[in-house]
């Protein structure tokens, strides 16, 4: 059995959807219930802040945890994680996999650090396990690029990004879900580096949006960094659809 804690977010929707097409027995691990989900899914109503993970775990071999929350870092990754591992290592649970971000300990905000934090909760584990860096998703930029563009804006600059979509980071978290623990970490980013007014140009595009691009301040070691490219990751490049593609796939030629 391979729990998913988080199944129902944009990555654990995913990779719960690959387990299952693989045949795999998955349980779905949230606060909340999901309207759907695919055969060979069911799902146990969790609260990882309060409810006990012990009591959960008890049948899992493999759990793929996926709690996240930009707001509540401390609480839901880092004592989250903490009492996930814990509660692997009580009752025996043979796999834990983890997900974080490609070059988060570049970045001087208190959601990175709080994922630099929790890859070493996981390597200092006795639970074997296997951790998965990825780059932005294509879903994250777009839901972004929607906010700012109801104000007439969209976000420029020459911060680097490789965006990636959700389906393929789920693809890939469920292939290691489902083999042995690799004790290290793997890498997985979209096809193409682009500076984040690049990205902006091609939504605009692709959306039929007239909005004007601001670039963002960028200072610092986190300015320097973002400008770099150390959020990216050309070397773990997928196949899967880059922005515009994905894009055009998502909204058709209407762009809505």
């Amino acid at each position: 059995m391979i729990a998913v804690v988080g199944g129902t977010g944009m990555a654990g929707s995913e990779t719960v959807r690959s387990l299952c097409a693989a045949g795999q027995d998955v349980v779905v691990l949230s606060r909340n219930t999901p309207e759907a989900l695919p055969t060979g899914a069911g799902h146990v109503k969790f609260d990882l802040t309060s409810d006990d993970p012990a009591s959960v775990l008890a049948d899992v071999d493999v759990l793929v945890d996926l709690a996240n929350s930009s707001t509540r870092p401390e609480r839901v990754i880092l004592d989250g994680t903490s009492r996930l591992l814990d509660a692997c290592a009580e009752v025996g649970v043979g796999h834990y996999v983890g997900i974080s971000i490609v070059g988060c300990e570049s970045v001087g905000i208190g959601y990175y650090r709080a994922k630099v934090r929790q890859e070493e909760l996981i390597r200092q584990s006795p639970v074997p396990w296997s951790l998965l860096w990825a780059t932005q998703f294509h879903e994250l930029l777009d839901g972004l690029m929607a906010r700012t563009a109801a104000l007439r804006l969209l976000p420029g600059g020459s911060s680097k990004f490789q965006p990636v979509a959700a389906s393929e980071v789920g693809s890939r978290l469920a292939g290691i879900a489902r083999g042995p623990a690799l004790n290290a970490s793997d890498q997985i980013a979209g096809p193409e580096v682009a500076t984040l007014g690049e990205l902006s140009r091609t939504w605009r595009a692709a959306r039929r949006r007239r909005c004007a691009i601001a670039p963002l301040p960028l200072i610092g070691g986190t300015g320097r960094a973002l400008k770099s490219g150390a959020l990216t990751a050309p070397g773990a490049a997928t196949g899967g659809p880059g922005f515009g593609a994905w894009l055009e796939a998502r909204y058709g030629s209407s762009g809505e």
